[in-house]
Formats: structure tokens, sequence, C-alpha cells
């Protein structure tokens, strides 16, 4: 802005685009998708949910083999809770000075946690084990935060590791099998039943989970447009007084 000799006011200084930012910038400086997406989520989230999993996991697994007597595989569930660490650690590593994780980034690390927690179950029990309702979190977690492309393919992924628990598991660990007695045999009518019931709940969950979280975007993204938009008139509306102030 500068001033002229009869007082008017020059706003050729002023410049549109200083006020806009560049939309269609992205930053690509790893090949591990840290790079900015439509939607982006916290990095630092996803670790410390994976580290908290990776507690429970752990404890769960001390209190029945070691408190309750239950023989569980620990040489290979052991291998399955440090494929978590690993990724963790990894993902620490190449995240480092970045607070976002790009959408497709996000879609990977949620599609590991589906397998990963699906090989836990499957050396536990398989559908007979009362932890296989947990497969529903990341699918959950998938459908309040990514677009429906990638929510499609969690849910479809989730729906196979499901019905591959109720074909292939190992058996499920009983403590009367210690002690000379046959561990129960539960029916497959009844494992049926359970995998029906989990694969309605991860398609409701996830269907109402996103239809949620896009309203709430898509409110939020009005809420934010509207505020800029008065923002920008209360600028021009001062520039405007104080043009005719002079």
């Amino acid at each position: 802005m500068s001033f002229g000799i009869n007082g008017g006011v020059s706003l050729a200084g002023m410049s549109a685009t200083t006020a806009a930012p560049d939309r269609n910038h992205r930053t690509t400086d790893t090949p591990f998708a840290f790079d900015s997406d439509a939607l982006m989520v916290s990095l630092r989230t996803q670790m410390l949910v994976r580290w908290a999993a990776v507690g429970g996991q752990l404890v769960t697994v001390m209190i029945v083999h070691f408190g309750f007597g239950f023989p569980l595989p620990l040489a290979e569930v052991a291998l399955v809770i440090a494929a978590s660490v690993l990724l963790n650690l990894y993902a620490h590593h190449q995240g480092q000075g970045r607070e976002r994780l790009s959408a497709s980034a996000a879609t990977v690390f949620l599609g590991f946690d589906i397998i990963q927690l699906a090989v836990l179950i499957s050396l536990t029990g398989g559908l007979a084990n009362p932890f296989a309702i947990l497969l529903l979190a990341p699918m959950a977690v998938a459908a309040a935060l990514l677009n429906p492309r990638q929510v499609a393919g969690l849910v479809g992924l989730t729906l196979a590791t499901l019905s591959l628990l109720a074909l292939y598991h190992q058996p499920l660990p009983w403590l009367a099998a210690t002690g000379g007695q046959a561990a129960p045999v539960l029916p497959d009518l009844y494992i049926a039943g359970v995998w029906i019931a989990l694969v309605v709940a991860a398609v409701f969950i996830g269907l109402y989970t996103w239809r949620i979280a896009s309203d709430a975007r898509r409110m939020a993204s009005a809420l934010s447009a509207t505020q800029l938009a008065l923002a920008r008139e209360q600028r021009i509306s001062a520039l405007g007084a104080m043009a005719a102030a002079l």
C-alpha cells in the first residue's frame, strides 16, 4: 500500500495470490508416502496406538499363559508381536521431523494391524477366541479417517481375515487340556454364528462410522470456509474505511 501526493491510496502492492496458499503443493521427501494427501492423520497418534496395542498383547499373553496356565505357542506369538514393534520403529525412523502421515500410508499401517491381529488370533483359537472382536477396531478407525475407497479396501480385508479365521486356526488353548481332559470343541454352527455376527458388525460399523465422520468433516469445512469469508470481508471493509478517511 502506498500514499499518493493528493491523498489517494494505491492498492497495487497487495496481491490476491499472497493470501491464497498453493493447494497443489506436495512434498515428496520420502518414498514411504509421508507426503501430503487430501486427508491427513497424525503419525504420533498412529504410533502411540500401536505401542498401546503391543503392550496390551504382551500383558494379555503373560496373564493367560503364566497366570492362568493356558498353554500358548509363545515363540510364534512373540514373533507376531515383534513384527508390530519393528513396524513402529521403522515408522519412527522414516517419519522423523514430520507430524503428519498421509492417508495412503495410514491405510497400509491399518491393514498391517488387521493382518497382525488376525495371525495372533489364529494362533490362539480363531473365532472361538473372545479377543477376535478386536479385529473391528482398526477398521473402525479407518472408517473415521480415510476416504470411501480406502475404507472399502480395509473392510474387505477384515471380512477376508474373518473368513480365514473361521476355517484355519490353531485349537483354542484350554486349561483342562493340561490335566488330561480334552479341550472343548465348539460346534461349527456356533463358529458360523460368530462369523456372521462379526461380518455384520464390520459392515455396519464401517458404514455408520464413515457416514458420521464424513458429515463432521463436511460441517468443519463449511465452518472454515465461512470464517475465511468473514475475515476477508472484514479486511475489505477496513480498507474501504481507511481509503474513505484518507
